[in-house]
């Protein structure tokens, strides 16, 4: 004997009622795969390459035999500023830009100069000079391109370390003889101070003799710029390509 449903046999209308929803149901299911599809194309691909990173403002090193420009050696012999200016002409991120350079103490001083000329060439905004301090420490020395009037304050060290300072229109020169331990820093940058003091610009200048190591002249600029409990009035240092004549105009 057949076993009998203990639920009512369904109408001809409530069958038709039950395939219309299933068949709605399927609908959705298809609707909702659809979808998934979709999204799934519409997604980035797993192997597609990312963007290529932004340009930076190159990086430049000075070396006594060597300039690297982000990787890129010059050599110092010769003409080095002109080959200089040629790496850097139309170079992503240069013109307009403030460049950092990295210069060693040990560095003779026409190497830095000649660098910061080129940039000065290239229309980079200013530079950013890192050289190691006395101490060890790091030091910054910024530059905006802004250049001296008659009235700047000039400092240069001299073959025998001695500091001599005099105004960027010409006059005598103040002789401040070394230290113990090289350039009398303290009284030549508080002759720089004072002779500045008087004028308007905010630009003082900082040399050295061709012999002179670059970490000298570094030190000499800090220290120009170093006043306990205050801001000195020349904040921002110019260094020359030319060679400096104590009281001469520059």
């Amino acid at each position: 004997m057949r076993p009998t449903s203990p639920y009512p046999p369904l109408s001809a209308s409530s069958c038709i009622v039950v395939l219309a929803v299933a068949a709605a149901l399927g609908a959705c299911d298809d609707k909702e795969a659809s979808k998934a599809v979709a999204s799934a194309s519409a997604a980035p691909s797993a192997t597609e390459a990312p963007p290529p990173p932004a340009p930076k403002p190159p990086v430049v090193v000075v070396e006594d035999a060597l300039i690297t420009v982000s990787g890129e050696r010059i050599d110092t012999a010769g003409d080095a500023k002109g080959r200089l200016v040629a790496i850097l002409t139309g170079r992503p991120k240069v013109a307009g830009e403030i460049i950092e350079i990295q210069a060693l103490r040990e560095v003779k001083y026409p190497r830095v100069a000649t660098t910061i000329a080129a940039l000065r060439e290239v229309k980079a905004k200013g530079v950013v000079v890192k050289t190691g301090l006395r101490d060890h420490s790091l030091g910054e020395l910024s530059m905006d391109f802004t250049p001296p009037t008659a009235c700047s304050p000039m400092a240069m060290i001299a073959k025998d370390n001695a500091v001599l300072v005099w105004p960027a229109s010409g006059g005598v020169a103040q002789r401040y003889t070394h230290g113990m331990a090289g350039p009398d820093l303290t009284l030549g940058s508080d002759g720089v101070r004072r002779l500045g003091a008087s004028c308007d610009s905010t630009t003082f200048v900082v040399a050295g003799d061709e012999s002179t190591k670059w970490g000298l002249v570094f030190d000499l600029a800090v220290a120009v710029r170093t006043v306990e409990g205050g801001v000195p009035k020349q904040t921002q240092a110019w260094v020359p390509t030319e060679t400096l004549v104590p009281g001469h105009k520059l």
